[in-house]
């Protein structure tokens, strides 16, 4: 699970760094 999540928050870092919060990943929920 380590690498996947790398991965999306990667390519969601580059993709939206500002809409996201500094969660780390903003696709993971509220």
């Amino acid at each position: 699970m380590s690498r996947r999540d790398d991965r999306r928050a990667g390519q969601v870092t580059q993709g939206r760094r500002c809409a996201s919060p500094p969660r780390g990943r903003p696709q993971g929920g509220p």
